[in-house]
């Protein structure tokens, strides 16, 4: 009995996980995109899937978003500033995701500066 892939033949028995070498149960792998390498689902993901921008968590599937040019999972957007939930509406500082109440601190605090000049 033999297992092929990445265009060789393996022994069920040698065939191993390059990331974390466990053993590869028959017909149950990933491959990189070169094919010279197999994997288990759990390090394939972790080495090739996008991360949450929030959470650092491998994106599998659909249930992904993308906000000011990152990617999160659906319910991992948080304010960058105050870490809240972050809301429906948001606002771009800094091209980071915020709140409206950290937006209004941004403005608050900028109006001061332009009073002080920049103090």
């Amino acid at each position: 009995v033999s297992t092929q892939s990445t265009g060789r033949n393996w022994h069920p028995d040698c065939f191993y996980c390059f990331g974390c070498g466990n053993n590869l149960p028959q017909g149950n792998f990933f491959t990189n995109e070169e094919q010279t390498k197999a994997y288990c689902e759990t390090c394939y993901y972790g080495l090739f899937a996008p991360k949450c921008a929030e959470c650092g968590k491998a994106i599998i599937g659909d249930e992904s978003m993308d906000l000011l040019g990152r990617v999160y999972h659906v319910d991992c957007p948080k304010c960058h500033f105050c870490k809240d939930k972050l809301p429906m509406e948001f606002y771009s500082i800094d091209n980071y995701p915020a709140c409206g109440v950290c937006m209004r601190r941004k403005i608050i605090e900028d109006e001061k500066k332009a009073k002080t000049g920049g103090k």
